[in-house]
C-alpha cells in the first residue's frame, strides 16, 4: 500500500432537503458551501481544489457541462481546479472521495467537496426520466409506468429475489423505514422524520410489491458540502475529524459493489466490521440499504428494528 498522508474533515454544511421549487441549484450550493467554510473557519480564497457533484439537475434545469463553475463562481471559487462529478447516487460521496484523495496524495492542503441536487419539476415525468438515466438506457423497457419511476420496479424485483434468498420479510423492510424516520426526527434539515410503526408503513399506499409509499425515496432538492484539509492545517485549528478511509468501487457482473467498497475501506483503515458502530449505506428504497449494510460485514445490525 502506498504511503499516504492523512485527511481531515474541517467543516461541513447542509441545506434543508425537501421539495423546494422556488430555490435554484446555485442558491442551494451557496448555502451549503458558505456553512461549510464557516464551520471550518476558512475563506473561499483558501480552497485549493473543488469537486462539485450532481446527478440529475442538468436534465431538470438544462445547466450542463460546467455546473460547478457556474454555481460556485459567485462565492469566489474560481481560478482553481474544479472538477464536475456525476456518479448517480454516489455522486456526492465520489466528490468527497476525490477531495480526500487530493489531500492524501499531497496535491493540495485544502479541498472542497460539494453535492447539490435539483430534482423537482412541475411535470413529474421529467423527474422520473432524469432518474432513469442511472441505468443502461438501451435496456429500458418500451412500456414504462406513468405514476412512478421504473427504477422502483427494478428495486422491487431485486427485493423479492433477496426475500427468497435470505428469508427477509416485508415487515423487516418496514422496520428499516421506522428506524430511518426516527433518525430523521433528530435532524431538522431532513426531509422526513416522524414516529411510525411497522403497521403504519405497511398500511401506506402500495407502489409496487413489496414496496409501499413510505418505503420509497422522495423527490428532493438540497445540497451539502465538506471541507477536507491536510494534517498540517488540521493541527491546532479546532476540532477536526480524521478520515480513516475512503474507498470507491464499481459493480461488476456478479460483485456486490457495497461489499467491494467496504472491504477496501476496512483494509485501508486497518479496521474490521466489529469496530464499526454506525454502519450506513445510502440507496433509494429500504431493500438496497439493508442489503448493502449486510454485505459491508455488519450482519448483526442489518435487520433494523424499531
Amino acid at each position: 500500500m502506498p504511503d499516504v498522508k492523512d485527511a481531515y474533515v474541517a467543516g461541513v454544511g447542509m441545506t434543508l432537503f425537501a421539495k423546494q421549487p422556488e430555490r435554484t441549484l446555485k442558491d442551494l450550493a451557496a448555502e451549503a458551501v458558505t456553512a461549510a467554510l464557516q464551520d471550518a473557519g476558512l475563506e473561499a480564497r483558501q480552497i485549493q481544489a473543488c469537486y462539485f457533484a450532481n446527478a440529475v439537475a442538468g436534465s431538470i434545469t438544462g445547466q450542463e457541462m460546467v455546473a460547478g463553475q457556474v454555481m460556485l463562481r459567485p462565492l469566489g471559487l474560481e481560478g482553481i481546479p474544479l472538477v464536475n462529478v456525476e456518479n448517480a447516487c454516489a455522486s456526492a460521496s465520489t466528490a468527497f472521495h476525490l477531495a480526500c484523495q487530493a489531500v492524501t496524495s499531497g496535491y493540495c492542503d485544502v479541498a472542497l467537496a460539494v453535492g447539490a441536487e435539483k430534482m423537482t419539476h412541475p411535470d413529474k415525468r421529467r423527474s422520473f426520466a432524469a432518474i432513469g438515466g442511472s441505468v443502461d438506457v438501451e435496456r429500458i423497457p418500451a412500456q414504462l409506468p406513468s405514476d412512478r419511476s421504473f427504477l422502483m420496479d427494478m428495486y422491487a424485483q431485486a427485493a423479492l429475489d433477496y426475500m427468497e434468498r435470505s428469508g427477509a420479510t416485508v415487515e423487516d423492510f418496514a422496520a428499516v423505514v421506522v428506524k430511518n424516520q426516527r433518525h430523521g426526527m433528530l435532524n431538522p434539515l431532513a426531509q422526513y422524520g416522524s414516529e411510525l410503526t411497522v403497521e403504519d408503513v405497511l398500511a401506506s399506499r402500495p407502489i409496487v410489491h413489496p414496496f409501499t409509499l413510505l418505503m420509497c425515496s422522495p423527490i428532493s432538492d438540497g445540497a451539502a458540502a465538506a471541507v477536507v484539509v491536510s494534517r498540517r492545517l488540521a493541527s491546532g485549528n479546532g476540532r477536526r475529524v480524521r478520515v480513516a478511509a475512503s474507498a470507491l468501487r464499481s459493480a461488476g457482473a456478479s460483485a456486490r459493489v457495497s461489499e467491494l467498497a467496504a472491504r477496501a475501506a476496512y483494509e485501508t483503515a486497518g479496521l474490521g466490521p466489529s469496530r464499526s458502530t454506525v454502519p450506513s449505506c445510502t440507496r433509494p428504497p429500504p431493500r438496497p440499504s439493508w442489503r448493502c449494510t449486510s454485505s459491508s460485514g455488519s450482519p448483526s445490525r442489518a435487520r433494523a428494528r424499531p
